[in-house]
C-alpha cells in the first residue's frame, strides 16, 4: 500500500491549489489531462515491455496485488498522479516568476549540452536496455522541447530541480530506502549500476523525460504562453 499513499499525496494539495484565482490551474485541466493521457499511454507500454522482458518489476509484498495487464494498479496511477502534481509546480512557476523567461539563453546552452551528453551516453549503452532507451527518450524529448516549447526551456529546468527533491524522496522509498526490500528492483544486466543513494541513475533520466514529454504537450495544447 505505500504506493498508493505517494499518489494521493501527489494528486491531493495540487488538485486542491488548482482553484487559485492568479493560477487558476483547473481551467487548463482539458490541456494537462490530455498530455497526460497521451504521454501516459506510451510510457505504461514501455512499462509493460519492460516487465515482460523481466527489465524491471515490482515486490508482490508492497502491493495491492490489483493489475492492468502486468502492472500493478499503483504503477499505472503513478502515471497520473505525478505528471498532474507536476504540471501543477511547473504553472505555478510559469505564473509567478515572470522574469524566468531572461534565463532562457543560459537555459538553451544547458539544453544542448545536456542532449550531446544524453547522446553519447545512449550510443556507448546500446547493449544495456533500460540504460539506452531512457537516454535515447530524453534526448528526443529535449531535441522537441529545443525546437517546440523553447520559451519554456527555463521553466521547464527550474520546476525540474525543485521536483527533484520530491522525487528523491518517493523513488527512494520505492528503490528500498526505506524498506527492507525495494518496491521495484531492476535486472543489474540492463542498467549502468551507479546509483544516487538507492535511486538508479537511469531513474532519474527517465524522470526529465516523462516531466518533459508532458511540458512539451501541455504548452502545446495551450497554444499560448502559460
Amino acid at each position: 500500500m505505500l504506493l498508493f499513499g505517494n499518489y494521493y499525496v501527489n494528486l491531493y494539495f495540487p488538485f486542491l491549489l488548482s482553484f487559485d484565482k492568479k493560477v487558476a490551474f483547473n481551467k487548463k485541466w482539458p490541456q494537462a489531462f490530455a498530455a497526460i493521457f497521451i504521454t501516459s499511454l506510451l510510457y505504461i507500454t514501455w512499462d509493460i515491455l519492460f516487465v515482460d522482458n523481466g527489465i524491471w518489476g515490482f515486490n508482490s509484498m508492497y502491493i495491492t496485488g490489483l493489475h492492468f495487464f502486468n502492472l500493478p494498479l499503483e504503477e499505472i496511477l503513478f502515471f497520473v498522479a505525478v505528471p498532474f502534481a507536476s504540471l501543477f509546480t511547473f504553472e505555478v512557476f510559469n505564473t509567478y516568476l515572470t522574469k524566468l523567461y531572461l534565463l532562457n539563453r543560459y537555459m538553451v546552452l544547458l539544453t544542448r549540452a545536456i542532449f550531446v551528453a544524453l547522446i553519447v551516453l545512449a550510443m556507448v549503452s546500446y547493449n544495456l536496455m533500460y540504460s539506452f532507451t531512457a537516454t535515447l527518450f530524453a534526448s528526443i524529448v529535449l531535441l522537441l522541447l529545443y525546437v517546440f516549447a523553447r520559451k519554456w526551456l527555463a521553466c521547464f529546468m527550474l520546476t525540474f530541480a525543485v521536483l527533484f527533491i520530491g522525487f528523491m524522496l518517493v523513488n527512494g522509498a520505492l528503490t528500498g530506502g526505506f524498506t527492507k526490500q525495494p518496491v521495484v528492483w531492476y535486472n543489474p544486466n540492463h542498467i549502468w549500476g551507479i546509483r544516487l543513494a538507492t535511486i538508479p541513475l537511469e531513474d532519474i533520466i527517465y524522470s526529465l523525460s516523462l516531466f518533459g514529454s508532458n511540458v512539451l504537450l501541455y504548452t502545446r495544447f495551450n497554444q499560448k504562453p502559460v
